[in-house]
């Protein structure tokens, strides 16, 4: 259970929140509001109040933050959503209303039942919408869609990583403790923080998971901050650069280290007429991933059979997340359109109303909660900037100095990826989707001159 320092910690948030909104320009300020909590402050802890989700800390932020720059967000000339941006916000609020509609009935099992969805239920699901998706990308899109802001971003991202580097590689060698330590709880199974004989850190995050993707999004923002600053903050760019590759591997995920290869390689190797259509492809396969699961099953199995010859444990949790996902898509394909809504009525269960199944990654949650309509409404907010960018790309309208945007690109493409295996969704992907699908979108709307746009 929490402690009175978790839910002081939530309480004293707002305080701490107008303080920097007075201190920092705007820029910072608007990134700092989503960041700073994310990172400090404890997860699964919140107030309960009557008809709505508990207020954790994603959604206190999310209020502290619309709170303080509602003059600014308001007072924002010239750039309004698009219309393919408001059709997934429509997607996304009046979908889930129809699927609600459509899942009145109740689920019953030889041992009780999980209700149908009423009027009420959708209070809360579009309470937790507005501020978890909403409100980050829309702070995104109409104050940190320049690319003096996008140099911010990337500043405090790789600023944040250099934070944590201490007690993630503390936790490393003592073991993940810290929440414990300052909050009265260890959030998630200690059991899956434990790897190679060693421990992956969790910090305030809830797990290695997370941490591990913090550092590798840190590590790729210092780089480019690298390529166009001598020092973060008053350390050189190339040291905090090289500590972040280190914490990266102290995280043990493997699949951290192939998205630092694939974002480098990306930002070095490919040249950017080739980077934005390759960007595009594989957020087109994440955002079409529920009807290529299926056909992509024969060379899945194959994967896990090459697994099995060098790690069998491996091997054994990844055939099982496959014939859990196959059982999970196989359901959701019965109400395909608009889902099976909350209340884990996208689960499995057996006859007693035992849950036979888990939802990992993000892809097959959405999908099996609000259908094809709410999935592509979802995705396809995370997918536009890639698609603008490419757009942009062909049109020569890139500008000369793209380095910090295209981090942020590959960090957004790698997260989007991440919700394949995992649950890797924070305010912070949002914010990121806004700012880059912004910047696209006020380089489409507004006039453009190379010699006076400058995107770093």
């Amino acid at each position: 259970m929490p402690n009175a320092i978790a839910y002081l910690a939530l309480f004293v948030w707002p305080i701490i929140a107008v303080k920097i909104f007075k201190k920092l320009p705007l820029v910072d300020a608007a990134a700092l509001l989503f960041i700073v909590p994310y990172l400090l402050l404890p997860v699964r802890t919140g107030f309960d109040l009557p008809l709505l989700p508990m207020m954790d800390k994603e959604s206190i932020a999310s209020l502290v933050a619309l709170f303080l720059l509602r003059k600014p967000l308001t007072e924002a000339v010239g750039l309004s959503f698009s219309k393919v941006i408001k059709a997934c916000w429509i997607a996304i609020f009046f979908g889930f209303f129809i699927t609600m509609l459509l899942n009145g009935d109740p689920l019953v099992f030889d041992a009780g039942a999980i209700p149908g969805l009423r009027m009420w239920d959708y209070i809360g699901i579009a309470f937790t919408q507005f501020f978890s998706l909403f409100v980050p990308f829309w702070v995104g899109y109409r104050l940190l869609s320049t690319g003096e802001a996008h140099q911010r971003l990337v500043y405090w991202i790789a600023f944040g990583g250099m934070i944590y580097l201490l007690p993630m590689l503390w936790e490393v060698r003592m073991s993940p403790q810290l929440h414990a330590q300052m909050y009265g709880f260890f959030p998630h199974s200690f059991a899956q923080q434990i790897r190679d004989g060693g421990f992956r850190p969790v910090v305030f995050l809830g797990h290695g998971l997370l941490v591990a993707f913090f550092a590798f999004s840190a590590c790729v923002c210092a780089f480019a901050w690298m390529k166009s600053q001598s020092k973060l903050w008053k350390i050189p760019s190339k040291v905090v650069f090289l500590a972040l590759i280190l914490g990266v591997l102290a995280c043990k995920t493997l699949s951290v280290v192939f998205y630092l290869v694939l974002a480098l390689s990306l930002l070095i190797l490919v040249s950017s007429a080739k980077r934005y259509i390759l960007m595009l492809v594989m957020a087109l396969i994440v955002l079409f991933y529920p009807a290529l699961r299926e056909m992509a099953t024969p060379q899945l199995q194959w994967f896990a059979n090459h697994i099995e010859e060098v790690k069998p444990e491996r091997a054994a949790s990844f055939i099982f997340r496959l014939n859990n996902e196959e059982n999970l898509l196989e359901k959701a394909q019965e109400r395909a359109w608009f889902g099976w809504g909350s209340w884990g009525r996208n689960h499995i269960y057996n006859d007693a109303g035992q849950m036979t199944s888990v939802t990992d990654g993000v892809w097959i949650i959405v999908f099996g909660q609000s259908g094809w309509i709410g999935y592509l409404g979802f995705m396809g907010l995370l997918a536009l900037p890639f698609w603008l960018n490419w757009r942009l790309g062909k049109a020569g309208r890139q500008g000369d100095q793209v380095l910090c945007t295209t981090a942020l690109l590959a960090v957004l493409l790698c997260n989007i990826i991440d919700f394949i295996p995992n649950s890797s969704l924070s305010h912070l992907t949002l914010l990121l989707a806004g700012a880059l699908s912004g910047a696209a979108v006020r380089r489409f709307q507004l006039p453009f001159n190379l010699s006076e746009h400058k995107y770093e």
